[in-house]
């Protein structure tokens, strides 16, 4: 496969091993609190206590003591006893947040915390506590804007990188969430503590805050086992198979452990790239939903779909509502168009869980699918009263009527939305389309005006604005746009790439190149170097793309973005010797890097040195994505082991459909295997894609021979 950046990594997400484990499927959640609790100094105490009187003082210190105790309805009542003189008291709305998101308030936790943060925009524990507010309500696009104004604002703390890391993950930006956990392992390189957060973060696991001031002096058994759980999701998620091994012992030994234990001697077998131990791990717990759950996931990695099915299909007649289990049914069905038996499935799951909002809108969306969108409105409007209103549904709701032809009432739903809550991109997004859909540009753009003003996700309202001007008025309008950006401080330094962006979206390469050049003269930094040198790569300057990016590095050895960009385009034009110095360079500063990872393996590949193999195979452990699983995969067909390989290459090619070098790497390893019937099939789907490729001749030849096999 070609050499992948860092940037291109996505994060694993909740997946363990890609599409294959869910380790921790159904066991870890989100508290019932649906916040953990930041770290709560004595001093926001002290120092505003003076201005009441003296039993409202130690009222307020006994709500405190309730707390620390995790007596919150003893909290509570305390709090709205003095709720008149609360706004006197410094500290008090970082405590009233605790205890409002603590009984699922969410709009006055978010409120109280947005206050402290208002009069205290310098503790990092007040803003780490309103980003996890505002993240367990389902507005990550809130909490990453509540970061980033901390983080530009020189907050450079490991914890809320990781917590921004987890926003832009759940808000479904991969590339940001992987710079930034990449980030917050670099300014904690040897910190144990950070680097199980930032590891726990990528496995999309809840991650504890730095204080546990709040916290209980002992931990519970539960505790205990979700924290020797935790330690071995990190050791995988690090790609330290064999760390992870040595704490199974541990965990057993606990009240409880047998299960996890075996689920997790499962994970990490597969790690090994040992499927049929992992397949008998798994299977040593046979009433264990989260061990069906794997196996069911090993089927699919195996090419076994029907077992697959099976499978799932007991464990959601034991639990039609379990989540993890419905989405994977329902994935599987859709991979082979079977779009009734999955709206069946979530049928069953609703009626089984008819308080859980989500299962209304998947089945919303599969109704839709199946080409009703009359019936997918019904479905929406027919939900509980208690969560018509919530956020998600009336996004699903608007989404369903422009379906039915009724943009005006959806647009009013989306209007209502920006109006209560600016922070909600999907809604301003809504909004903002529907206005162009008809023509009214002048409101389309007041509305992305009207968000950048408020300084309300601000990225995301910067590139909204370009991108209009861009689709209503062309690229000229968009560019000037940009500049127009550039003149305000307060954009800075996210608008300085607007123009190349934009240049680059539209494939206009001199532009990108251009615009990337004036603003490096301006405000040279390591992004904009990396985008420079994309665009000339893109423009055709390769040469000159290798002398800026040596140019760079140079004097900023430390820069990752760069190193890691410098040794990807060397591996691109055979620079083998060049990119294996670069890479050992950006691997020593940060030996988790699956981008890295991926690109040394490769490296090695080519002067056929072992070392590539367990460099790849890590690097998939980090970041299971398919071209990482095509490096691995043909690294291992090359070495003579095509029945292991063939799961990831079915993965990868699977994943890039249009990809030709990968669909010839899945055709060698099915050939190899035995199956050349299939590896018939895979290499004239090769062939048959526009593009022009390294193996095309290669792609023949196997065609030939496989034909002639029986």
């Amino acid at each position: 496969m070609n050499p992948i950046s860092t940037m291109r990594v996505a994060v694993a997400g909740a997946a363990v091993l890609g599409a294959l484990l869910v380790a921790g499927a159904g066991y870890y959640t989100v508290r019932s609190d649906g916040v953990t609790l930041a770290s709560a100094s004595s001093d926001r105490v002290i120092e505003g206590v003076g201005a009441v009187d003296a039993d409202t003082a130690a009222e307020f210190r006994r709500a405190i003591a309730a707390l620390r105790g995790h007596d919150y309805a003893a909290a509570d009542a305390i709090f709205q006893r003095l709720k008149t003189h609360l706004p006197s008291v410094a500290g008090a709305d970082f405590y009233v947040a605790v205890v409002e998101a603590h009984f699922g308030r969410a709009a006055p936790a978010e409120a109280a915390a947005s206050r402290y943060v208002a009069r205290a925009p310098d503790d990092i524990a007040g803003v780490a506590l309103l980003a996890r507010i505002q993240m367990a309500s389902d507005h990550p696009e809130r909490a990453s804007a509540t970061l980033m104004a901390a983080v530009g604002a020189g907050h450079l703390d490991a914890d809320a990188l990781v917590l921004l890391g987890q926003a832009y993950a759940a808000a479904g930006d991969a590339q940001r969430a992987t710079r930034t956990f990449d980030w917050a392992a670099s300014l904690a390189p040897d910190d144990a503590r950070h680097l199980t957060q930032i590891a726990t973060a990528r496995l999309g696991l809840p991650v504890e805050p730095a204080s546990a001031e709040l916290a209980p002096a002992t931990p519970s058994p539960a505790e205990r086992l979700r924290g020797a759980e935790a330690a071995i999701y990190s050791a995988v998620a690090v790609g330290d198979a064999d760390r992870a091994g040595a704490g199974l012992d541990g965990l057993r030994q606990l009240p409880g452990g047998a299960e996890p234990a075996a689920i997790l001697t499962g994970v990490v077998k597969a790690a090994r790239l040992d499927y049929s131990g992992a397949r008998a791990a798994f299977a040593s717990v046979p009433n264990s939903p989260r061990a069906r759950l794997n196996l069911a996931r090993l089927d699919v990695f195996e090419g076994r779909p029907d077992d697959a099915r099976k499978r799932l299909g007991e464990t959601l007649q034991a639990e039609p509502a379990n989540m993890a289990a419905v989405q994977a049914m329902i994935a599987l069905l859709l991979a082979y168009n079977d779009i009734q038996p999955a709206i069946g499935v979530v049928e069953r799951a609703r009626a089984a869980s008819p308080g859980q909002p989500l299962f209304t809108i998947m089945l919303a969306d599969l109704v839709l699918r199946a080409g009703d969108p009359t019936k997918a409105l019904a479905v929406i409007d027919a939900a509980p009263v208690e969560s018509a209103s919530l956020p998600a549904m009336l996004i699903a709701r608007a989404r369903m009527l422009v379906a039915t032809g009724n943009p005006n009432p959806a647009r009013d739903i989306y209007a209502g939305l920006v109006a209560r809550e600016p922070n909600n991109l999907a809604a301003r997004t809504g909004l903002i389309e529907l206005l162009v859909a008809r023509n009214d540009i002048d409101a389309a753009r007041a509305i992305s005006h009207a968000a950048l003003r408020a300084g309300v996700g601000r990225v995301a309202a910067l590139e909204a604005v370009v991108r209009l001007e861009a689709r209503t008025r062309g690229a000229a309008a968009a560019a000037a746009a940009a500049d127009q950006l550039v003149t305000d401080s307060t954009n800075l330094p996210f608008a300085r790439s607007l123009k190349g962006d934009m240049f680059m979206s539209v494939q206009y390469f001199p532009g990108a190149v251009s615009a990337y050049a004036e603003q490096m003269r301006a405000a040279p930094s390591a992004t904009l170097q990396a985008r420079l040198a994309a665009a000339l790569e893109a423009n055709g300057q390769w040469d000159q793309a290798l002398t800026q990016l040596r140019a760079w590095v140079a004097p900023h050895p430390d820069d990752l973005e760069t190193l890691t960009a410098l040794a990807s385009l060397e591996l691109s034009y055979k620079r083998v010797d060049d990119a294996i110095i670069h890479l050992n360079a950006a691997i020593q500063k940060q030996p988790n890097n699956a981008g890295a990872l991926n690109d040394l393996a490769w490296a090695y590949q080519l002067k056929n040195d072992p070392r590539a193999r367990d460099l790849a195979r890590k690097a998939y452990l980090l970041a299971p994505t398919a071209e990482i699983a095509d490096t691995l995969g043909w690294i291992m067909v090359t070495s003579g082991q095509a029945n292991l390989a063939v799961p990831l290459l079915r993965q990868a090619a699977g994943a890039m459909p249009g990809n030709p070098t990968a669909l010839y790497h899945y055709a060698v390893a099915l050939n190899a295997a035995g199956f050349p019937r299939d590896a018939s099939r895979v290499a004239t789907a090769a062939l048959e894609q526009p593009q022009n490729f390294a193996e095309r001749r290669a792609a023949g030849q196997l065609l030939a021979e496989a034909s002639r096999r029986p």
